[in-house]
């Protein structure tokens, strides 16, 4: 599968922008669906990221290891990202 990248240094925000577009009525945004908004919205990188069929292997071994990190960190079993935000918010100030 390719991976186009987006050329904008707020690709988070522009994908919020694209799918709360994408999910208001066409009526109101004039889009079908959020293909649709992307391309009137965000202009996509020439680069493309085409997987190296030979690193399947290394792939799926990172897939899960990223799926171990996501439930650890991120879902509740473990608040360590709380603790850490708490730390750099506290040095913030």
């Amino acid at each position: 599968m390719e991976a186009n990248v987006l050329s904008k240094s707020n690709a988070s925000a522009m994908g919020a922008a694209i799918f709360g577009a994408a999910a208001a009525d066409e009526s109101i945004t004039g889009y079908k669906n959020a293909n649709e908004v992307a391309a009137a919205l965000g202009k996509i990188n020439e680069e493309v990221y085409v997987p190296n069929p030979e690193n399947v292997k290394v792939y799926d071994q990172l897939y899960t290891e990223y799926k171990t990190l996501l439930h650890y960190f991120g879902r509740g079993a473990n608040d360590v990202m709380k603790r850490l935000n708490a730390i750099r918010d506290e040095q913030n100030k």
